[in-house]
């Protein structure tokens, strides 16, 4: 007997997971009349609404607090005097 692909297998799921998936995104479509008066088909944009600190990213602080360079300071002004007494 000769069966027509996918006459058996009604109600179930595909055995392909690929099947199901679709190759581009549905979109909201509609339609707008020109000034001419003919039709034209559209994409409508999705209207998210967006809080003004939102886009910005955060600032980082990129900076070394005095107490830290104050201290570093001093560790290598004691490493150059230790360095000038050496001899090679």
């Amino acid at each position: 007997q000769v069966y027509d692909p996918g006459s058996l297998d009604w109600g179930r799921m595909p055995v392909n997971d690929q099947f199901n998936r679709q190759q581009f995104k549905t979109q909201k479509t509609g339609y707008q009349m020109n000034a001419d008066g003919s039709l034209s088909a559209i994409i409508k944009k999705e209207n998210i609404k967006v809080t003004p600190g939102e886009k910005k990213p955060k600032t980082k602080k990129n900076y070394i607090p005095t107490s830290q360079l104050l201290q570093s300071a001093k560790e290598q002004g004691k490493l150059s005097k230790k360095k000038k007494g050496k001899k090679k």
